[in-house]
């Protein structure tokens, strides 16, 4: 007798069915887990370097040669987290521009902003070691930054990356109230005469 196309699949059938995608699933998640533990393992190992490590470079590039993804991956999540301790953000801002150089733009240009000042501070710095020019134009916002060490470290980064159509934000820097206290200019000041002689602009 002919069968149905259309008849009710047996029990044997269910009991298969039910075996096959179970033993899919028992396959799958054990490999999406431990891919995720270790993507957060290499991501405390980033971290243990950048908040204990002397230098933390070295042992972070190593950690870059064995999963580059996971170690930039790791590197963003922790110059981005409010929840870490700002000396470790700054750490982790130089790390990542010496590794990804110029493709670190991007990520400088966002820690431009952060509210936290030794942030700004570090984003600035690192964009004058990788010679971020496309940054000029917001190094020059920073000469207006809330914070002085900003201000002053904004005045060194377009002195080192040489930045000659920047000199006219820089003199107006001179004259800028926040870098004067009772009248007397603060140590900012030094920055910019250094900066006029060294760039040697009018």
């Amino acid at each position: 007798m002919k069968k149905n196309m259309f008849s009710i699949p047996s029990v044997e059938f269910f009991f298969t069915m039910t075996a096959v995608l179970t033993s899919s699933i028992c396959v799958a998640a054990p490999n999406d887990l431990a891919k995720k533990i270790l993507t957060e393992v290499h991501h405390n190992k980033v971290h243990q370097a950048l908040a204990t490590a002397q230098d933390p470079y070295t042992p972070i590039l190593n950690l870059w040669t064995q999963d580059r993804t996971a170690t930039l991956g790791a590197l963003l999540k922790t110059i981005k987290s409010t929840s870490i301790a700002p000396e470790t953000r700054w750490r982790g801002i130089q790390v990542s521009a010496r590794i990804s150089g110029s493709a670190s733009t991007g990520v400088l240009k966002e820690m431009l902003t952060d509210k936290h000042w030794m942030i700004r501070d570090g984003a600035i710095k690192a964009a004058a070691k990788i010679g971020a020019l496309p940054l000029v134009g917001d190094l020059e916002k920073s000469l207006r930054d809330p914070s002085l060490i900003v201000r002053t470290t904004a005045v060194q980064a377009l002195t080192d990356l040489k930045s000659i159509k920047s000199a006219p934000k820089i003199l107006e820097a001179l004259f800028n109230p926040e870098n004067y206290v009772s009248g007397k200019p603060l140590w900012i000041h030094r920055y910019i005469q250094q900066s006029i002689r060294h760039l040697n602009f009018k």
